[in-house]
């Protein structure tokens, strides 16, 4: 039995990781072997968090980790899924410290192979139930649109304002609907496979949601960090943190519009005095999505998976921290 959070997810990542070779070509068995290939690269070298997820929450509701493995890796596939799709979008050339899958596929084929991972999971959870395919169809909806939402440009923020929105509501949305939602789905899928009631599966994905928007605050938190490395002439290259700065600074919309559209005069005393109060009120957030989550594990059993449920928020947080002082952060 593992001691630690720690050591229970090095166990489980490794196993998924050794589990690929199996499942995959269970799951993908229609494609071709160059096709199966790249569904097999594109997760190579991930943390697994997410199946962590699935099946630390199966086994702390006392249910078989066998029944919780192939449910780890059809969320680990839609992850990857989302990580092919993300890159391209973002024609970011390097993911885990390999060539993008659409740099090696090209962005066709790259982008069709995301396509194929979502649909084949989402068909493979059907057959499993109709709740399980349901909640993944459900899910990989939802992160489209907090991927479709997540950069805000100038023309947005006036229609925004315009409409009355409240702008600060915006980057709420988007860590929910862009990684909550999976988080969440990660805890439901290991509350099913221990068949738990439909109480303690709402439980389990409220508590998972908790996680993954801290998770997601705790990502952006170093995209804050590096605003402080970035020349003050670069500032207005600011559309993917415009949500963070709307959610945490003092800044109104129509400040951070000038900022955006590289209008804002004094931008070194705005560096100065707005970025640690964001990181300050980021870390605090952080904390407090991580006690919301804990609180959802209330009706849980006691028992040992069960503490290290309670462990992982900030062993997660933790972890992301020490990896940004080494390298660039990621949701992997």
């Amino acid at each position: 039995m593992s001691a630690s959070f720690l050591e229970y997810w090095e166990q489980i990542r490794l196993r998924i990781q050794n589990d690929f070779r199996q499942w995959i070509p269970e799951l993908f068995g229609a494609l071709p072997g160059s096709q199966l290939e790249a569904v097999l690269r594109s997760l190579e070298a991930g943390k697994r968090t997410r199946g962590c997820l699935v099946c630390l929450t199966c086994e702390a509701l006392n249910g078989d980790i066998e029944a919780a493995i192939s449910r780890a890796v059809g969320i680990e596939c839609i992850h990857a899924a989302s990580l092919i799709h993300d890159d391209y979008v973002d024609k970011d050339a390097v993911r885990r410290n390999r060539p993008a899958e659409w740099t090696l596929l090209g962005s066709r084929r790259a982008v069709l192979l995301g396509d194929v991972m979502f649909g084949t999971v989402i068909h493979k959870m059907a057959e499993e139930s109709i709740a399980e395919g349901s909640l993944v169809a459900k899910v990989i909806a939802t992160m489209a649109r907090g991927a479709y939402q997540e950069h805000v440009d100038r023309s947005d923020l006036e229609r925004l304002v315009g409409e009355g929105k409240d702008l600060s509501e915006i980057y709420e949305s988007i860590i929910h609907f862009k990684t909550g939602v999976l988080f969440g789905a990660a805890a439901q899928l290991g509350a099913i496979a221990a068949s738990a009631p439909a109480p303690m599966c709402a439980q389990s994905f409220r508590f998972g949601a908790r996680l993954g928007e801290a998770y997601q605050i705790a990502d952006d938190l170093a995209d804050v960090v590096d605003l402080e490395r970035l020349p003050r002439s670069r500032l207005s290259e600011l559309s993917a943190v415009a949500p963070i700065l709307l959610r945490f600074s003092q800044m109104t919309p129509p400040e951070v519009m000038r900022l955006m559209n590289g209008n804002h005069r004094g931008r070194s005393k705005w560096a100065d005095r707005e970025i640690p109060l964001i990181k300050e009120r980021m870390r605090t957030e952080i904390s407090a999505r991580c006690a919301s989550a804990i609180a959802e594990l209330t009706d849980f059993p006691e028992n040992h998976h069960t503490h290290l449920l309670r462990e992982m928020p900030a062993e997660i947080v933790r972890s992301m921290e020490a990896a940004d002082r080494v390298g660039p952060s990621s949701l992997d």
